[in-house]
């Protein structure tokens, strides 16, 4: 499929929250750059944001989810977050995998990615 982003432009999901082993809220949103960062063209950029307006601690995982809800390409990472930071990976995968019809990543041109995060606690 092809998007009409332009390389280096963001699509952003829903802020959604995770609370820690205190019950303290954090909050967060996935950026995901289509057609890559303006350093990583011809990729899939993913990155998780934290929201939550003070550092976090967390530990996370995303994965594409194929047509058979497999997942297929994952990758994870520790680190504390800043407030209104991101880390994630500018190369997460490469378009041609994503792309690659016998891979069945994009059903019906949909990408669905799951993101596991877990807060540690103070």
């Amino acid at each position: 499929s092809q998007r009409p982003e332009q390389n280096g432009t963001p699509m952003y999901s829903s802020e959604f929250s995770v609370k820690d082993s205190q019950d303290k809220k954090t909050k967060w949103r996935i950026s995901l750059y289509p057609k890559g960062t303006i350093d990583a063209p011809d990729h899939l950029s993913v990155y998780v944001e934290n929201h939550s307006g003070f550092p976090v601690q967390a530990s996370y995982d995303i994965s594409i989810i194929d047509s058979n809800k497999k997942g297929c390409v994952g990758k994870s990472k520790f680190h504390v977050f800043a407030s209104r930071k991101r880390w994630g990976w500018s190369k997460f995968s490469s378009l041609d995998i994503v792309n690659d019809e016998t891979r069945m990543l994009l059903p019906n041109d949909t990408l669905t990615l799951v993101c596991n995060l877990y807060i540690k606690g103070e």
